[in-house]
Formats: structure tokens, C-alpha cells, sequence
């Protein structure tokens, strides 16, 4: 194909075929990256049991992602009803670095799961939090590190051993 012999309308033809061409190729590209991180992040199993009257607000579990905004995967959870009262109840797998919103007696409040344990991060009503859980489900990132921004955890100032001066 000479490119040269091309008319205007085909060269844009073409250039609107490539650019086509290129964005499946990144999509590809970006699911494979989703499934090796899917993969590569250890699981565990989290047991939920909580109690509220029947003119409360209902109790729950919320995984959180980000999918063009934040999204809500809600755990699907056992009831028994009775005097009065509502139990929920039931388990579910977690994967290192989610985020959960669970209402409980407690409240709103967001975790994240760490190390086969949900660590709170705090109430969902501090804009702060929110802000920053949003920021790393978004944009990516260790899930330590989001507990460094949010004051949970000290950071870590070691200066690598490669950046040391003799």
C-alpha cells in the first residue's frame, strides 16, 4: 500500500481504522492486566453477622470498585426475622485490598481487607475518607499506601539501599 497514492478520504478512512484497531488492542490489554491482578491477590473467607429492629435502616455488606463511577456490589445476606428484630447473616470471599461498606449497629462505615482481616478505615461520612477511598479505587495503587494517606499507618521513610550514597 503506497501511502503517497492514497486520496484524503482514504487516508482519513484508514487513520479512523487504525485508531479503531488500537483501542481494542488496549482494551485486550487492560482486561488481561484485570484478570493477572485478580489472580495475583490472595483470598480469604469474611463471616458477617449483625442484628437490627425492623425500623431500622437494614444492615449490610458492599463491595466497592470503580467502573466509570463507584460502584456497589452488594453481598447477598441470610435473614431471620422475629421478635421484632432482624438478623443478617453470611459469609463471603475478599481478596487482599478491597473495599467494603458495612452498615452494622456501628454504622456506615468503609474497611479495607488486609492480610486475611478488614482493617476500619472510618465513617463514611468523613468527605476525606470518602475522598481518598474513591482516589484509590480510581486510580489504583497498594492498599497500604491508602492506609499511609488516611493516617492509619505510619509511613515508611527508609531510603532504599540502591539510593544510599557511599
Amino acid at each position: 500500500m503506497d501511502l503517497q497514492k492514497l486520496t484524503v478520504a482514504e487516508l482519513k478512512e484508514l487513520a479512523l481504522k487504525i485508531k479503531q484497531e488500537l483501542t481494542r488492542r488496549q482494551q485486550e490489554v487492560n482486561d488481561a492486566l484485570k484478570v493477572v491482578e485478580a489472580i495475583e491477590r490472595p483470598e480469604f473467607h469474611y463471616s458477617f453477622r449483625s442484628e437490627y429492629g425492623r425500623f431500622e435502616q437494614p444492615h449490610y455488606i458492599a463491595k466497592l470498585y470503580w467502573d466509570k463511577g463507584l460502584q456497589y456490589r452488594f453481598v447477598k445476606l441470610d435473614k431471620s426475622y422475629g421478635n421484632g428484630k432482624v438478623v443478617v447473616f453470611g459469609d463471603t470471599k475478599l481478596k487482599y485490598g478491597d473495599v467494603l461498606e458495612i452498615r452494622d449497629k456501628s454504622g456506615q462505615n468503609l474497611y479495607l481487607a488486609l492480610n486475611n482481616e478488614i482493617i476500619r478505615l472510618g465513617n463514611k461520612d468523613n468527605p476525606d475518607l470518602f475522598a481518598a477511598v474513591k482516589a484509590h479505587l480510581k486510580y489504583g495503587g497498594d492498599p497500604e499506601q491508602l492506609l499511609e494517606i488516611i493516617g492509619l499507618k505510619e509511613p515508611d521513610l527508609t531510603v532504599p539501599d540502591e539510593l544510599k550514597e557511599e
